[in-house]
């Protein structure tokens, strides 16, 4: 304890209200944890998602994985949009297209 006086505060590298630790150990979390039925009692923005690497990683294309990280709930249209490089509004407008392409 000796050790952490006068040490950066640990909380403030909480991810997503939750989880404390790298990016990495927090992407392995939604793995861990059972995801068919999401307790009513955590608020949305607190449970776990993939990070948007992990999105675009497992998506086939890049449209898919903005689709993804849109309905995960966990980003905003702006924060899909940086690491692409796309403004929101086109993140918007390939969100709303999610059926458009499916028969």
């Amino acid at each position: 304890m000796l050790d952490g006086i006068g040490a950066s505060d640990p909380t403030a590298s909480v991810n997503r209200q939750l989880f404390l630790g790298t990016d990495r150990f927090v992407e392995k979390i939604p793995d861990k944890i059972n995801k068919a039925v999401p307790s009513r009692e955590v608020p949305r923005q607190q449970r776990p998602v993939k990070s948007l690497a992990v999105h675009a990683r497992d998506a086939a294309d890049r449209d898919g994985a903005i689709r993804a990280a849109y309905a995960s709930g966990g980003y905003t249209l702006e924060q899909i949009g940086l690491p692409f490089g796309l403004h929101y509004s086109v993140i918007s407008r390939i969100a709303g297209m999610r059926y458009s392409n499916a028969k």
